[in-house]
């Protein structure tokens, strides 16, 4: 089960925009509502009906016309009736699309991508899904297309079906079900904007499917020993021979599985074991702006991210003159330090600034938020990059050249840069230099006047020195920024042999039935589970007489090996004694008497196992 239903109204002035429920909605089903306002100057925020969540929001500019496109999400229950949102008057679209199948609990998992630009192409960044059959959702939103003949993106990662489309309208909207996990790249349509240099923008967002998810290794080397691992989300644990699921949680690891590293040479069958692998793919999340247009002092917010634990988020941002500072950017769960700034010059100089925080904790539908200060029509704005696979910052640059600086980097990071351009021409007339790894341009937008600002990013840079920036510069009075985020180090797979597992989110358990492993030190292969010895199947340690003919028997890693007269046999681990003969009595004393003789002792050494009878045996004397 997958894409349920949709429904979505047509583009017009209002302040409640009602949105028909779809078709055959039930409880526990994925709610995802699509609102988009615009007006002059800046939209307003819509309100949005009872119980849903922001996770996303994009804004696009054109001619003054500000449009801003949220995304929300609710968990089905009892649903009754329609749905609205309401606003302050201005131009306004919903829709409204029901997943159903999907994980209740975090059906997103942070998996939302941003993406804005010009021109007639939409284009979404790809994302990267991490459990089979996941259901991607991508919305476009436009100026001026009026067609209703737009057709979905192109490609098999996923394939794409149409489920929104209005003439007279700005959104669009299809999804798809990517059957096996993985990226999915970035997915570009054609849409028909009526203008050829009009702004776009692009939400793209993973829906899990119900149950356990496998999850990737993402963060730092893993340590095992036999006990406990603590499970990170998106860092999993691979056995062979089976398909494992795992959640966020703890895994049991038994001392007698050995434990092999995927790619390594050694097992380690008791101990512990630290498994160290190369540099993780640092990639892009989400990029979102603020507006060009924001001339007053009052905090500036861009809303809908979302993280998860290690991500690093960097924010860079500029005024058009010395005489506006913009303050360190906020959000309750981060801590942002300022790394590059270029603040000197004269009142038309530009300044511009570059934040970075890591994210301790995964989190999402969040606000950063930051002010400026100084002379009130002074035009600013920032944005906000969310980048993981990521380790911290390393290095970067400030300059008030007109030209693309050089910054050494290793391998595999990425470069973050801003450029705050005061005397600029009309944008967009930049475009990335060659730089080092997968440039992106990000923003190349400005006033209508004097100022403008252009952003973006390479991302798996090489090791080395190379020069980043726009390929041309425009002004004498601008001012850039840049940081270099560099790569976190990976993890390998744990892999335990011999056996087929099932792991859930708790412990990890071998399955009965499975294939036999030999734990270290014992001369026997023992399946899962536990030792059932059947009357007439006698079992001995190896090395002792003893015999156990009925009962249970448990075998501890390292013990006296177990072997089987006549049966197979099923184990796990446990404590194994093994009984020896018990010493003779001490103190042995006969006193005789005319009809009896009384015997005394003191008990000996028991060998292991209690002594419950002893055995007298007599004999006349020379019988």
């Amino acid at each position: 089960m997958a894409f349920r239903s949709s429904s979505g109204t047509t583009y017009a002035t209002r302040t409640s925009t009602t949105i028909t429920a779809p078709t055959g909605i039930t409880d526990d089903d994925i709610l995802v509502l699509v609102a988009l306002t615009a007006d002059f100057t800046e939209a307003p925020d819509p309100t949005p009906p009872t119980g849903f969540t922001l996770l996303t929001s994009t804004n696009i500019f054109e001619y003054a016309l500000d449009m801003e496109v949220r995304v929300y999400w609710k968990l089905a229950a009892s649903e009754s009736g329609n749905y609205t949102f309401t606003n302050s008057s201005c131009s306004t679209q919903g829709v409204m699309l029901v997943f159903s199948g999907r994980d209740t609990t975090d059906p997103f998992g942070a998996l939302e991508t941003t993406n804005t630009g010009t021109g007639q192409t939409t284009t979404a960044t790809g994302l990267t899904t991490a459990a089979d059959d996941s259901d991607i959702l991508f919305v476009g939103s436009d100026f001026f297309d009026n067609s209703n003949n737009l057709t979905p993106p192109t490609g098999t990662t996923p394939t794409f079906t149409e489920r929104f489309d209005n003439s007279a309208a700005s959104l669009y909207a299809a999804t798809g079900t990517l059957a096996t996990a993985g990226a999915t790249g970035n997915k570009s349509h054609s849409n028909k904007n009526g203008n050829g240099t009009s702004p776009f923008a692009a939400h793209f967002l993973a829906l899990k499917p119900a149950g356990a998810l496998p999850i990737t290794p993402t963060g730092a080397s893993v340590a095992v020993t036999p006990g406990t691992l603590t499970v990170v989300p998106d860092q999993p644990i691979t056995p062979t021979g089976a398909s494992v699921s795992v959640t966020p949680g703890t895994l049991t690891v038994v001392e007698d599985k050995p434990i092999t590293p995927t790619g390594a040479s050694v097992t380690v069958t008791a101990g512990s074991l630290t498994v160290e692998a190369a540099l993780m793919a640092v990639s892009v999340v989400s990029f979102n702006a603020t507006s060009t247009l924001q001339t007053n002092t009052t905090p500036k917010t861009v809303t809908g991210l979302s993280w998860s634990s290690g991500d690093v988020i960097v924010v860079a941002g500029g005024c058009e003159a010395s005489t506006g500072v913009m303050g360190t950017p906020t959000n309750a769960n981060l801590t942002f330090t300022l790394r590059q700034s270029v603040t000197d010059g004269g009142s038309n100089e530009s300044p511009a600034w570059v934040w970075t925080a890591v994210a301790g904790s995964a989190q999402s539908s969040q606000t950063i938020s930051a002010a400026k200060t100084g002379f009130a029509s002074v035009v600013w704005g920032f944005g906000v990059w969310v980048l993981t696979g990521t380790d911290d910052y390393a290095t970067g640059f400030s300059s008030r050249s007109e030209s693309a600086q050089s910054l050494t980097t290793s391998t595999g990071s990425a470069v973050v840069f801003w450029l705050s351009d005061w005397n600029a021409s009309n944008p967009p007339d930049k475009t990335p230099s060659t730089g080092s790894g997968t440039a992106t341009e990000r923003l190349d937008a400005g006033n209508g006047s004097n100022w403008a600002h252009w952003a973006a990013d390479w991302v798996g840079t090489t090791a080395g020195t190379t020069t980043y920036g726009p390929n041309n510069f425009t002004s004498l009075q601008v001012g850039q920024v840049a940081v270099e985020i560099t790569a976190a180090a990976g993890a390998l797979p744990i892999t335990p042999t011999g056996a087929s597992v099932s792991v859930g989110a708790g412990t990890l358990t071998v399955a009965a039935g499975a294939v036999a492993v030999t734990p270290a030190g014992a001369s026997v292969a023992v399946t899962p589970g536990t030792l059932t010895v059947v009357e007439d199947q006698q079992v001995s340690p190896t090395g002792a007489s003893v015999s156990v003919a009925a009962g249970s028997l448990a075998v501890a890693a390292g013990a006296v090996g177990v072997t089987l007269v006549g049966a197979s046999v099923a184990a796990v681990p446990g404590n194994l004694t093994v009984a020896t003969v018990p010493d003779a009595v001490v103190d042995l004393d006969c006193t005789p008497g005319n009809t009896e003789v009384v015997l005394t002792w003191s008990a000996p050494a028991d060998g292991g196992s209690a002594i419950t009878d002893y055995i007298v045996q007599y004999r006349p004397v020379g019988a």
